[in-house]
């Protein structure tokens, strides 16, 4: 109240999600939702819409200061309906519809929200069966109303799929493919051709026309480097034109299995601090080897790449320490990026499911010593902490 009082406002409850802008309600002094239709007596103070030294606060805040802290709430209330009934013209008291508290008169089955400002989302107020859990996963599975609505505040696309080609259009088809059919739908593909003798362009183009109408293309891009760069600078290509919150580092014949979004999404509802998620690894091709994954520290860096390469990590990461670089003549750009991350204290989050992601095993380069004195040489602090 003394906040909303110095410089006015919007007050919201951690349970309550805005729908769309208020302006039409900022011009009254302070406006609160009324407790249900037809109710004059209840208000809910879950939301409060107030201009900048508004008299009914200052009544109701001079009023708090008579009661005791073990009984404030109740009190509270009761002077709030008290105050609205004698002061009517000091204050908006905003219809159920407009400010929705579906918890009073069950309201919650029965609007579809198209006029509303602002709901109140908790589980106890809801009371319905399919508002059992709620996060970004859960506004695409639920077919009430409200979780309709809000589809419209989940970024998307939240995950952009960054995938470079060269020398491998024959694997790109099935790459994208265990993109699109991913079970969370917030996401992008931008394919890189890194000037591909194989012309990756003009294959995946060609395999994208002939999915047919049904299939949604409009997810993926196709972008093509002025000169042959590498995969370090192909990636950062790719990366400078995403639009998502979040990136995927997907080579052109890696796959990942459908849950592995949805995985991460529930953890990112979840703890909204998450920075980078990832998941325990499996070979196939040429071997079935699986690489488990149990935690992110320098340690374990010493011996052996600190993280699958699509694991998932925050596209401000990437701005903060300068993208991938393509300083390391034998590869292992990945490595030096996650070995960059570390050095800025960045901790990641582990899903428990196991062999979310896939990769092919694929000629390459070799993790030799080379690379190893490279690395040393860019990464001597942490090295030496490890020795």
């Amino acid at each position: 109240l003394e906040a909303l009082i110095q410089h006015g406002g919007i007050y919201l409850g951690s349970d309550v999600v805005t729908l769309r802008p208020y302006d039409a309600l900022m011009d009254h002094d302070v406006v609160m939702g009324r407790g249900g239709a037809g109710n004059t007596t209840s208000f809910s103070t879950s939301i409060i819409l107030a201009s900048p030294g508004a008299r009914f606060l200052w009544l109701w805040y001079d009023g708090f200061m008579e009661y005791s802290s073990a009984t404030w709430q109740k009190q509270s209330e009761t002077l709030l309906a008290q105050l609205a009934k004698s002061n009517p013209h000091l204050f908006f008291a905003a219809d159920p519809h407009l400010l929705s508290w579906p918890h009073h008169g069950g309201a919650a089955d029965t609007t579809d929200f198209s006029g509303s400002y602002a709901v109140q989302i908790s589980r106890r107020h809801l009371g319905h069966k399919e508002f059992s859990s709620f996060g970004m996963t859960w506004v695409f599975r639920c077919k009430h109303a409200l979780a309709s609505k809000l589809q419209a505040l989940v970024p998307d696309p939240l995950i952009s799929v960054v995938m470079p080609c060269y020398n491998q259009a024959k694997f790109i088809q099935e790459s994208i493919t265990s993109v699109t059919e991913q079970i969370f739908p917030s996401w992008e593909v931008i394919v890189v051709d890194d000037q591909s003798p194989d012309d990756c362009m003009v294959v995946t183009k060609r395999w994208l026309s002939s999915r047919g109408p049904k299939n949604d293309t409009s997810r993926i891009r196709i972008l093509q480097t002025p000169e042959n760069r590498g995969l370090a600078k192909a990636r950062n290509f790719g990366i400078e034109h995403a639009r998502g919150h979040w990136i995927c580092a997907l080579d052109a014949d890696d796959t990942i299995k459908k849950e592995y979004f949805l995985s991460a999404v529930e953890a990112m509802s979840q703890d909204p601090m998450l920075q980078i998620i990832t998941s325990s690894q499996e070979f196939f091709g040429e071997s079935n080897w699986q690489w488990e994954i149990r935690e992110f520290s320098i340690r374990v860096a010493q011996n052996s790449g600190p993280l699958p390469v699509m694991s998932l990590y925050l596209r401000s990461l990437w701005e903060q320490v300068g993208g991938y670089s393509s300083a390391l003549p034998w590869g292992n750009e990945d490595y030096d990026f996650w070995l960059k991350l570390a050095e800025l204290g960045v901790r990641a989050h582990i899903l428990p499911h196991k062999l979310v992601q896939q990769s092919m095993v694929r000629d390459g380069v070799e993790f030799v010593d080379e690379d190893r004195a490279m690395l040393r040489i860019r990464h001597p602090h942490l090295y030496t902490e490890v020795e």
